[in-house]
């Protein structure tokens, strides 16, 4: 028997698309059921999101609007926005607080905002990344300060499996109301091999201004090479498709020209985001990973897949289409993983 309809309102964090993606099986799964779904997002987001879900109700928050640096510390750069954020964190709080009163609702689900809760309403906090990357000395830190955040809901779930197979020490916990869920992705099978049309897919991601400094990489590797290429910008407001010398440039896709552009493609070249990360176990392309500068999830994750299933990686600096091999691919999640079954249970 299904729940009596509920009023759900959801919304992901804004460092680039990943959280944001991986929300439309979330909402899917819910408007299956008969609730009413409300996403807080920006208008990038809404843009991904509504080609799926046109009929939800959507409230515009802003993100936080982080930046990464093109040189220098990740972790002193983010340190310098810790004030913006710090502010942000609060401004959803207060945003969530006074819609909620306009616009009663019965679950909250946050995909990685930290201020994105109601102390009187039932909260749900997703993330994969209980243990914060950083330098050894902040990791104590860094994981007090997220365990702080997470005791303002009322659950946390972790879209990975118990054995953490997909994002390894970031989703470790001894903690036993932090439910895994599965990984949670919007493909369900995998990608084809047949009829390869482009030697290299680039893939981007993330916030700027490291996203366009990784095109112009991929861009300038793939010209030199004279092999048919394509990238995928990750810029759902912009509609500027175009065919230049061998290359083929999507500015986005949904879902099903994702896939089919992906199937096309001999290999990937791409961030090591775990919203990736999640979509390819389930594709099954081979990959190679250049993790955002700095971005010490993104090392970790490109590392940890490096050592467990042999995915090729190199760092950004160090980065030609000489280093590139497309051997493996990440591994398979088998059904059962994918079920969401402790979150669907709550609701």
């Amino acid at each position: 028997m299904l729940s009596k309809t509920k009023n759900i309102i959801i919304s992901p964090l804004d460092w680039g698309l990943g959280h944001t993606t991986r929300c439309i099986p979330l909402i899917s799964c819910l408007v299956e059921r008969g609730h009413k779904i409300t996403a807080a997002v920006n208008k990038q987001q809404k843009a991904v999101l509504e080609v799926y879900f046109p009929n939800i109700t959507y409230a515009e928050l802003p993100g936080y609007n982080i930046e990464y640096p093109i040189n220098g510390s990740m972790t002193w750069n983010i340190a310098k926005q810790t004030g913006k954020i710090l502010s942000a964190i609060k401004a959803e709080n207060i945003w969530l607080s006074e819609y909620v009163g306009e616009h009663p609702q019965d679950i909250i689900v946050s995909d990685n905002r930290f201020g994105f809760y109601h102390p009187r309403i039932e909260s749900i906090y997703i993330t994969h990344q209980i243990n914060i990357q950083g330098p050894s000395i902040l990791k104590s830190l860094l994981y007090s300060i997220h365990k702080n955040y997470i005791d303002n809901f009322h659950h946390c779930m972790i879209p990975d499996t118990e054995d953490n197979l997909l994002a390894g020490d970031l989703s470790k916990t001894p903690i036993e109301r932090f439910k895994f869920i599965g990984p949670i992705s919007r493909f369900d099978k995998m990608s084809s091999n047949d009829d390869i049309e482009f030697e290299y897919l680039g893939i981007l991601s993330g916030p700027e201004p490291q996203r366009s400094v990784f095109c112009k990489l991929l861009e300038e590797s793939f010209y030199a090479s004279g092999k048919k290429c394509a990238i995928i910008g990750g810029k759902p407001l912009d509609s500027n498709r175009y065919v230049k010398e061998n290359l083929t440039y999507y500015p986005h896709l949904d879902k099903d020209e994702f896939y089919n552009v992906v199937s096309k493609s001999k290999g990937i070249i791409s961030r090591s985001g775990y919203s990736t990360i999640m979509d390819f176990s389930i594709l099954q392309k081979p990959l190679f990973f250049i993790p955002t500068p700095g971005q010490t999830e993104q090392e970790y994750l490109a590392e940890f897949h490096h050592k467990n299933s042999g995915i090729g990686f190199c760092k950004q600096e160090d980065f030609s289409l000489d280093k590139v091999f497309f051997k493996n691919t990440l591994p398979k999640v088998n059904e059962a993983h994918n079920s969401l079954g402790y979150f669907l249970e709550l609701i």
